[in-house]
This record gives C-alpha cells, sequence and structure tokens, in this order.
C-alpha cells in the first residue's frame, strides 16, 4: 500500500511539473521579446514603427486596419484627422494628413500601462539619440527629450542625478519630418552616455 501511495505522489508531481513546462514553453516567446516589442514597437531603416505603422510611409487605411481592435469609437462614419487608441500596453493617439485621406503624419504614445519601457531599452532597440534635450520641469526635475531621426523620447530625471539605463520611457512620439535631429540642434546637446544631467545642459 505504501508502495502504491509514492507511485501515486509520484505520479502527480510529474504532472504538476509537467504543466508548468508547458506553461513556460508557452510564454518563452513573450519572455524572450525586447520590452519595446511587447509593446508593439519594432526599429528597422531608422524608423521606429508601432504595430508596423510609420508616419510618412504607411497610408491611413492600412494604419487603421492594423489598429483597428484598439481603437476608440466614432461618432460618425468620416475618419477624422487624429484617433486614439488603447491597446493592452499602451495608450496614444494616431493622427492623419488631409483629415485622414491619405497617409499617417504622426503617432503619439501618452502612456505605458504594464511596465514602462525603459532608457536603456530603447538604446538597445534603436541605439543611442542624435540628441538630446534637457529642460526645467519642477521640484528639482527635469524634462529629458531623446532625439531620433524620426522619433522622440521622453522621460523625466531629477536636476542633480544621471542618466541610467533604468529611467522608464514616459512618452513617444513617431514623426513625419525628413529628420528630427535636425530640429532645434543648436539647443540640444549629443548624446554622450550615462553622464549626469548637467553635462548635458
Amino acid at each position: 500500500m505504501k508502495r502504491f501511495i509514492h507511485f501515486i505522489r509520484r505520479c502527480l508531481t510529474c504532472c504538476v511539473a509537467l504543466v508548468f513546462g508547458i506553461m513556460a514553453i508557452g510564454r518563452l516567446p513573450t519572455l524572450l521579446l525586447h520590452p519595446f516589442q511587447i509593446a508593439g514597437f519594432s526599429y528597422t531603416d531608422n524608423y521606429l514603427l508601432f504595430h508596423n505603422i510609420a508616419p510618412e510611409k504607411t497610408s491611413t487605411q492600412d494604419a487603421l486596419y492594423f489598429l483597428e481592435d484598439y481603437l476608440s469609437p466614432l461618432p460618425s462614419s468620416q475618419i477624422p484627422a487624429q484617433r486614439d487608441f488603447e491597446t493592452e500596453y499602451v495608450g496614444g493617439y494616431i493622427s492623419f494628413f488631409n483629415g485622414g485621406n491619405s497617409i499617417v503624419d504622426s503617432v503619439g504614445i501618452d502612456t505605458f500601462k504594464v511596465g514602462a519601457p525603459t532608457l536603456g531599452d530603447i538604446i538597445l532597440l534603436a541605439g543611442t539619440p542624435c540628441f538630446v534635450l534637457v529642460s526645467d520641469k519642477h521640484s528639482g526635475m527635469v524634462r529629458v527629450t531623446l532625439k531620433y531621426e524620426h522619433a522622440m523620447i521622453e522621460l523625466s530625471i531629477s536636476k542633480m542625478g544621471s542618466f541610467s539605463p533604468t529611467h522608464p520611457i514616459e512618452k513617444m512620439s513617431l514623426l513625419h519630418v525628413t529628420n528630427t535631429c535636425h530640429v532645434g540642434a543648436n539647443q540640444s546637446r549629443t548624446w554622450h552616455g550615462f553622464a549626469s544631467v548637467e553635462s548635458y545642459r
């Protein structure tokens, strides 16, 4: 009888281990993804894309198709110049040229709902920014804007602090411009690593 009970216990242990193993394998592709990829971003040819959408390159119709499950409802059948969206991971907006009749103008991310990606994450995905702009915010904090060729990334850092890979990203803008790096370059500083905020003044 004791041998039988021992055998049953071993079987149950193996079954539990098998179940957890299957669950872990099922989650493995997600666990291996970059935090920005989990949120729906990718990077190719100097463009940050959101759900395969790149301003200036993606048509309005394609963008609406890619985001159809996440768009806020419309009061009418007309396509407005801007639509809000909310996914499992982020909330933001997408804007269009010509009242929604041509191509995407910009994509803005206002909120990260589940584990905001960090400064280190964006550098791993898209490389180092071309310029960094630091401006005063409030209560001893500064607003930091990282400029990429077709995107701008925003975060907050203590005035007396230093840039760190762990600083969370607060906002993102994917933009329809020839090169964001050329905008306000004389007021910005080139990226020189995870240095003090003061060194970027």
